[in-house]
């Protein structure tokens, strides 16, 4: 059975993401939950992760199934799919070792899954920038290259400079968690190199708006695995509603909304053939 979405639903799946995104921000920063409600806190930012995580993965494996799994294009977005499941065990794994255990979650197993996500997602990404055959133009190309600089330079100040001149020397025993912290922007960069390309291929068509909420979310995450970045290596003590949590949230609600344009440009598709 084939899911089609038209403008009005992609509308409204739009407008939910916003009221959904308004409503955690205010969570996060009213108070509503006491530092002795900690453990329904903490159920609660379990829910409000791994949920959006997960329809992520379900969303852009339904993308890799109307494009077939034995095209190109259809393996590209299953790639992207077998991205977002990993981040989602990374999740659960993660959540688990919290609630528990009394082992500390950062570094663990968790960060394997993390991790390893970007393989799949990198790969689709590098198949995709190579099946479209528009070529960058010299302004595009100096675009892509100043601005990674700028984001480039921002992780290296906030990553890796300001932590080290806050702890420095670093213990020996924190050696590995800050190193391990350091690959998650660094595999970020990536991404949002891979998209920018992409993007600025697919700039002439209604496409290019899946790309830029992926290359959001993708920008998000950078945010998020910056601040958390800061918060294990430097300050060492988590608060209980910490704002990055809220931009990995946020990442994978933009990866839900850019899945379901990609569904409704291809249900336009459809109905075009249909008619023809």
């Amino acid at each position: 059975m084939r899911l089609l979405i038209t403008k009005t639903k992609l509308r409204i799946t739009y407008s939910i993401s916003i009221i959904v995104i308004i409503t955690l921000i205010f969570i996060w920063f009213s108070g509503i939950f006491t530092e002795q409600q900690w453990y329904e806190a903490y159920i609660f930012q379990v829910v409000v992760t791994i949920v959006p995580a997960f329809l992520a993965f379900l969303f852009l494996l339904y993308v890799a199934i109307l494009y077939n799994l034995s095209t190109k294009v259809g393996k590209i977005w299953l790639l992207f799919a077998l991205g977002l499941l990993a981040w989602t065990i990374g999740e659960i794994i993660y959540s688990y070792y919290e609630l528990f255990t009394d082992i500390d979650p950062f570094p663990s197993i968790a960060d394997f899954f993390y991790l390893i996500a970007f393989l799949p997602i990198t790969l689709g990404l590098i198949i995709q920038s190579r099946l479209i055959k528009i070529p960058l133009s010299i302004q595009e190309k100096i675009i892509i290259t100043l601005l990674f600089i700028v984001i480039s330079t921002l992780v290296f100040i906030t990553v890796i400079l300001l932590p080290v001149q806050e702890i420095y020397p670093i213990p020996d025993e924190e050696v590995f968690a800050y190193s391990v912290g350091i690959l998650y922007p660094i595999c970020d960069l990536i991404l949002i190199l891979c998209v920018m390309i992409v993007y600025f291929k697919l700039r002439r068509g209604k496409i290019n708006v899946a790309w830029i909420l992926l290359l959001i979310a993708f920008l998000l995450d950078t945010i998020g695995d910056i601040l958390f970045n800061w918060v294990v290596t430097v300050r060492k003590e988590e608060m209980l509603f910490e704002p990055f949590d809220l931009f990995f949230i946020f990442g994978y609600i933009f990866v839900i909304n850019s899945a379901i344009t990609m569904i409704y440009l291809m249900s336009k598709t459809f109905e075009n053939n249909q008619i023809n």
